[in-house]
């Protein structure tokens, strides 16, 4: 590739942990690639770590790639025994049958907030000590034995959720032998889109590369959106003072943003697949290739399944680059196949671009999801009793939507078309020029 002045320097940087900064269109993730390469000719690739944010980007990595999950998998395994991960569905599957009463909603809640509770990494005594300050001992003191009930369980059929295949990697490596094995099998790290990195994932990437290890880091700070699995761009921040780093490198922009945009609006939510089919033909008919084009779902679970009947129905061949989570599988065949239209999720989109892309689900407060709210049981606690007010909250979420926003619409090179089409009583995104 012809390289920036930035990108020669992630080649051709040697030892020790470097951050490497850099927005959409920056080159980042072709730098690491052939740094990668570059240093997989000097010491050959199984001993090159690279670590990607899902399935599906490691799929499409140049080098051998994997996530955080599958490295956290294969350590377990390695130094216990084989487990598998659970999806979010499995997961409340398991909850159902400890709590035969409860709603589908209190079921996600309580697994989501189980997941949380373990990547936290706090013990049952700890926990119990914020609640009581919070006043809310009654509630934690009942996950707390959901907790020890449902990780009983997984442990029987040999299952872990996503956090306790993070955790219990983490907790094997405190083990001075299985540390020194599993620092043994290689001498670079390379993890790209580290704006997504959790307290979980980040503590085991310091557990593997060590203070001052050779370790290279990659992301952009305003495309931090992994905040369901605890995600945040503080550990990239951190990351010169947490690894020892000297050298930080910042890569210019080389994409424009799209030349043109425009919104579909229709009635309400049942128009939206009507309007992404429009789109996607009037593009096809002005000589725009299918794999040039994009439909990104905010209301991914919601809507990914009839936005997609419709685009079949209308003979558009739609597929799925990801669902939302990093572990989920890459489609069998390539998303970037010239017979098809990428589908995905804002999560499965970061990273990638395309000249054309719809972004669907552009009404207020839901991008991606609603405004965050707990019936039973405030994560925020977890983080020690001083949890937020409401209007801190408001704030947060609000930015974190505008991110997200910015994210999503980013990934079109030259045409974006913004689909709102709220409720009877809603309103589009504020986002949406009126």
């Amino acid at each position: 590739m012809q390289c920036t002045a930035g990108q020669r320097r992630v080649i051709d940087h040697g030892d020790g942990p470097a951050r490497v900064l850099g927005g959409f269109g920056t080159g980042k993730t072709a730098a690491l690639e052939a740094r990668a390469d570059r240093l997989g000719e000097k010491v050959g690739a199984g001993r090159i770590l690279t670590i990607c944010r899902s399935r599906a980007a490691a799929a499409r990595f140049g080098s051998p790639a994997t996530t955080f999950w599958d490295l956290a998998l294969d350590i377990v395994a390695r130094h216990d025994r084989p487990v598998r991960l659970l999806t979010a569905i499995q997961q409340q599957a398991v909850a159902a049958s400890l709590l035969a009463k409860a709603d589908a909603r209190y079921l996600a809640e309580a697994t989501d907030m189980v997941c949380h509770y373990q990547a936290s990494y706090l013990g049952e005594e700890e926990l119990r000590t914020h609640a009581a300050a919070a006043g809310e001992a009654e509630a934690w003191e009942g996950l707390t034995q959901f907790a020890a009930q449902y990780l009983h369980r997984l442990d029987l059929i040999a299952a872990v959720d996503w956090a306790g295949a993070l955790v219990s990697a983490g907790l094997l490596l405190r083990d001075p032998q299985v540390l020194t094995a599993e620092r043994d099998r290689f001498d670079y790290v390379l993890v790209d889109d580290f704006e997504m990195a959790s307290f979980a994932t980040h503590r085991l990437l310091s557990l593997l590369a060590g203070q001052g290890g050779n370790v290279v880091v990659a992301g952009n700070p305003g495309a931090a959106i992994g905040g369901r699995y605890g995600g945040t761009a503080r550990y990239l921040e951190r990351f010169p003072r947490s690894f020892g780093a000297a050298d930080d490198i910042r890569l210019p922009r080389r994409l424009n943003p799209p030349a043109s945009s425009a919104v579909a609006r229709g009635l309400n939510p049942d128009s939206e697949p009507g309007l992404v089919v429009q789109e996607l033909l009037a593009w096809a008919n002005d000589g725009v290739r299918w794999s040039d084009m994009a439909v990104v779902i905010c209301q991914w679970r919601r809507d990914a399944a009839r936005i997609r009947a419709a685009m079949t129905a209308a003979g558009i061949p739609g597929l799925p680059a990801e669902g939302p989570d990093p572990w989920d599988d890459p489609p069998a065949k390539p998303a970037d196949d010239p017979g098809f239209v990428t589908v995905a999720s804002i999560d499965a989109a970061a990273g990638r671009h395309w000249p054309a892309v719809v972004l669907t689900g552009c009404i207020e407060g839901s991008m991606p999801a609603e405004m965050p709210s707990f019936r039973w049981l405030d994560r925020e606690l977890l983080a020690g009793p001083d949890v937020p007010s409401e209007s801190e909250r408001l704030a947060r979420w609000e930015a974190e939507e505008r991110r997200r926003f910015d994210v999503a619409c980013s990934r079109a090179t030259e045409r974006l078309v913004l689909v709102t089409a709220p409720p009877p009583g809603g309103q589009p995104s504020r986002f949406v020029a009126t």
